[in-house]
């Protein structure tokens, strides 16, 4: 069985998208659940890895984080070097690079992880 992509929820989706493109290195492809949910597919090697969707509106209204489901852990060629990169463009590093991967917290709340 395939393993189920990931899905981000965010509150500022185009935000997302220059934060996810620039740490993982992948090209942005426009998606779309509704008119009132734009989003992006994030594709490496012709392959879909995760989308991103802009969050209802009143998630956005009320303040809501930005949520994957589920989390999802991304593999990148580099860990330090991908890791560098998220801290900063803004993301929280809350479990260091350990047995090949880091737990991080993206500037929207979410929480990943990336493996190397």
């Amino acid at each position: 069985m395939p393993t189920p992509l990931a899905e981000l929820s965010a509150p500022n989706a185009e935000a997302a998208r220059g934060f996810y493109g620039a740490v993982l290195g992948c090209s942005l492809e426009e998606r779309t659940l509704s008119e009132q949910r734009p989003g992006f597919a994030c594709v490496r090697d012709g392959q879909d890895v995760a989308l991103i969707f802009q969050a209802p509106q009143v998630v956005v209204n009320d303040g809501g984080d930005a949520v994957w489901d589920p989390e999802p852990r991304f593999a990148v060629a580099d860990l330090d070097e991908a890791v560098n990169r998220a801290l900063a463009l803004g993301a929280e590093l809350l479990a260091p690079a350990a047995e090949g991967q880091a737990l991080l917290r993206d500037p929207q709340a979410a929480t990943f992880r990336l493996a190397g």
